[in-house]
């Protein structure tokens, strides 16, 4: 250690996350110099990543435009019976979502992505009203909750997926989700006096 003097000493960093993505991690680090403006320590090293023949994935295309996270859970819905729905404050979520990436991105973006992200928008807005309004009767809630209660399920799982990828962003959006569905189904629950 050129001839410096070993001093001792611990740093503890705490970090909550409410719900851990997979189980409670406690990772312990030694080092034998600590300069917090310039320490940065990579956990894995980045894994080398293939070059791509896709043309938007080259490094020209990144910069004149770039790639946005489409919503990771696909909308499959009808109106009636036994059919797929996807929680309403979800579809909220996604559209937000949506239109603050096409806010961001709007001038890197070509005339095609634009065209393909307002599609996007107006498919989750169409959606969303559909399934407002066939929300009418008792019945028709308790089919909405029969239908929307597995995708919590999917999401938590979706987001340990993500989490064992180390992909943090989709596990953090996987967990919202599932925190939205999950709001939801108990507001209705309680309004229906439903358990």
């Amino acid at each position: 250690m050129d001839g410096r003097k070993t001093v001792g000493g611990k740093l503890e960093i705490k970090l909550r996350i409410r719900e851990p993505f997979v189980t409670k991690q406690v990772e312990e680090v030694k080092e034998k110099w600590l300069v917090i403006d310039e320490f940065v320590r990579a956990l894995k090293p980045p894994a080398p990543q293939a070059p791509s023949k896709s043309p938007s994935r080259s490094p020209n295309a990144r910069r004149s435009a770039p790639q946005i996270p489409s919503p990771q859970h696909q909308v499959a819905v009808t109106s009636s019976g036994g059919s797929k729905m996807t929680s309403n404050a979800v579809l909220k979520f996604e559209i937000q979502q949506l239109q603050y990436q096409l806010s961001k991105y709007a001038r890197q973006l070509n005339e095609t992505q634009l065209k393909t992200m307002n599609t996007k928008i107006k498919l989750l807005q169409t959606t969303l009203m559909q399934q407002q309004t066939s929300l009418k009767s008792r019945e028709d809630f308790i089919n909405y909750l029969q239908n929307v209660e597995p995708s919590i399920e999917y999401y938590e799982s979706e987001a340990r997926n993500f989490a064992q990828k180390d992909q943090r962003d989709k596990a953090q959006t996987s967990m919202k989700k599932k925190k939205l569905a999950s709001e939801e189904v108990h507001a209705i629950k309680s309004k229906l006096g439903v358990r």
